[in-house]
């Protein structure tokens, strides 16, 4: 409250908060009421109460609110997408999607950990234009946590999500298959400048980090708030409701072990 006060005497430029899911809530409501712009990590709560109740304040007192689904700003991410888009007439039909490590173990499921950014990047390639329709949750075996296998679809669109807690090694893998059979892959696992793979050739992107991207976005929005021509639409709350929903839909499902 002390650092938020700093706002009203126009002494913060905007915050970056880095805490616990159920701290987050509280933060994020104060940076709004005190409109001050703000990137938050995520999950944005562990429920989809608390992005919902963020939209109704955010309505009433606009200001910028980011969550850190850091992997949309990874240059290859972001270079597959240019891609996808550039030719309409060739949508995904298939999405793989991998996001595992050992560890670490929190009091929560590592699903709300790991899942947000493969949910994240799932919503915003496709648009969110439909729901998440979970069909099938499986629980692989792992001794070091949990691990999640999810089969689900975005309109015509299949998608599979394999993320938790157990992996043996890390993994971040995001893997398009499209309606013509041409493949885009983003790969964290391989060296700058080659993440981003079409058709199994690499593609060279942008060596710039996903956190300095993100950090980039926040202080273009903070300059664009100040000049009056931030629209609030551009706040990521309505995406964090749609990943905490389907969250919820996959942790609802009565899980198959292999």
């Amino acid at each position: 409250e002390d650092l938020l006060s700093l706002a009203d005497e126009d002494r913060l430029d905007g915050l970056i908060v880095a805490t616990t899911p159920d701290n987050q809530a509280t933060v994020a409501l104060a940076a709004l009421e005190h409109q001050v712009p703000a990137l938050i990590e995520k999950p944005l709560g562990l429920t989809s109460e608390v992005p919902s109740r963020l939209l109704e304040v955010q309505r009433l007192r606009p200001a910028i609110l980011l969550i850190n689904y850091v992997h949309l700003c990874a240059p290859a991410y972001q270079e597959l997408k240019r891609r996808v888009l550039a030719n309409p007439s060739d949508p995904p039909r298939w999405i793989v999607s991998e996001g595992y490590n050992r560890g670490p173990k929190r009091s929560f499921a590592s699903l709300w950990d790991y899942g947000p950014h493969d949910l994240a990047m799932c919503l915003d390639l496709m648009g969110w234009r439909d729901p998440l329709q979970v069909q099938t949750v499986r629980r692989l075996t792992s001794t070091h946590g949990e691990l999640f296998e999810i089969d689900a679809a975005l309109a015509q669109t299949s998608i599979r999500l394999r993320c938790g807690n157990g992996g043996q090694t890390k993994r971040r893998f995001f893997q398009i298959v499209c309606k013509s059979g041409r493949t885009l892959a983003y790969d964290d696992s391989l060296l700058h400048p080659h993440k981003l793979q079409e058709n199994g050739a690499s593609v060279a992107v942008d060596v710039g980090t996903p956190l300095d991207r993100a950090l980039e976005r926040l202080v273009q929005g903070i300059i664009l708030w100040k000049m009056g021509l931030w629209n609030h639409a551009d706040s990521d709350l309505v995406l964090s409701l749609h990943i905490n929903q389907s969250i919820e839909q996959i942790l609802r499902q009565p899980a198959h072990r292999d």
